[in-house]
């Protein structure tokens, strides 16, 4: 009886032991270089993500996958950062995201950085034990989709040679036998125009009648090429509100563009807001600004000489629609014509 107890005894540690050795070498989790890759991942919160496949002539093969989270940051994240596993048997390929981080996260096989951006770089490196091969890169486009990024570029060997990842879905290069193949990938978001400075300063009051010009600074964070389109905004009786296009500056660089303001009555009148708006593209974003000045003086200095008297009252008298064309400028209280009306409001609002 004790034999059996004992023999008994023995088999459940072995079977114990053998449980713990298998558990052991599944954690490890040594590549095979036949690993299944993973679908695109969409859990934790992750916008965009791809994988990169990497295939050498004889048959070995190895991924890594990269993308961006909201809830992830720019270093180290436990959630979403996967160290890179040990390569399996010579010879292997072995493909992992390379960083500044502190082991085992030195060396990824998964890489997720923080959404959105402006602005990314990953670092990654092909390791080949065998003799001289060439490997393929592979990607799926349409994992960009979600993607902030106007341009994602793959650099070979940081900067020697390099391709579009949105226009174009793998790439190929030599690999020398037990050597290591650096690469970087850069991706960039097209950042919108800048206007800046406008004159006269937005919401500025008592200026001149007219101003010089109008004139803004108007710039392009990636130094595109832009269309510069200043508009104004008509406050005639029978136009009032209307936008009408003053200049427009086609295939433009950074500068100071700028309108300058004709003679007319439409931009002399006293005590008014006027309001203009600089519209810029650069053949992807939109940037619309609307800018307003308030002129000095009265409304009812008609021949814009700094004061209101009986030249004045004249003067809308001439001008009234029974006899001449609709000028707003005469029309000084705004209600579509020009008559007796206006020249007593203006003689009353005499200096």
């Amino acid at each position: 009886m004790k034999v059996e107890k004992y023999f008994t005894k023995k088999i459940i540690i072995f079977t114990i032991v053998t449980l713990l050795l298998v558990s052991s070498v599944t954690a490890i989790n040594i590549k095979s270089n036949n690993n299944t890759p993973p679908p695109a991942n969409t859990s934790r919160n992750i916008i965009w993500n791809t994988t990169l496949y990497f295939t050498e002539t004889g048959g070995r093969n190895d991924y890594i996958t990269f993308g961006e989270s909201p809830n992830a940051t720019d270093g180290v994240d436990v959630f979403y950062d996967k160290s890179n596993p040990p390569s399996g048997p010579d010879p292997f390929l072995d493909a992992y995201f390379t960083t500044n981080f502190p082991g085992p996260y030195n060396a990824l096989m998964q890489e997720i950085k923080e959404y959105p951006d402006t602005y990314k770089e990953w670092n990654f490196t092909v390791w080949w034990t065998g003799s001289d091969t060439t490997v393929t890169i592979t990607w799926n486009i349409t994992d960009f989709d979600e993607s902030e990024y106007s341009a994602v570029i793959l650099y070979h060997n940081i900067g020697v040679s390099s391709t579009d990842m949105l226009a174009t879905n793998n790439y190929e290069f030599f690999c020398p036998g037990s050597g290591l193949v650096s690469f970087q990938i850069i991706a960039t978001a097209n950042r919108p125009p800048i206007t800046s400075n406008p004159y006269p300063e937005n919401e500025s009051t008592g200026v001149e009648r007219p101003p010089d010009e109008l004139n803004v600074t108007v710039e392009d964070p990636d130094d595109n090429t832009m269309d510069v389109h200043i508009r104004w905004k008509r406050h005639d009786y029978y136009h009032f509100g209307e936008f009408v296009t003053l200049q427009t500056y086609n295939g433009v660089g950074n500068a100071v563009y700028n309108f300058t303001i004709p003679l007319g009555n439409n931009w002399i009148w006293g005590n008014t807001t006027y309001n203009w708006s600089i519209n810029v593209t650069d053949g992807t974003h939109w940037t619309n600004e609307t800018y307003q000045y308030t002129t000095g003086g009265s409304r009812y200095d008609v021949n814009n000489n700094d004061r209101v008297n009986f030249q004045d009252a004249g003067l809308v008298w001439i001008h009234r629609t029974s006899e001449v064309a609709y000028d707003g400028i005469y029309d000084v209280n705004q209600n579509g014509e020009v008559n007796f009306q206006d020249a007593g409001l203006t003689w009353i609002n005499r200096d």
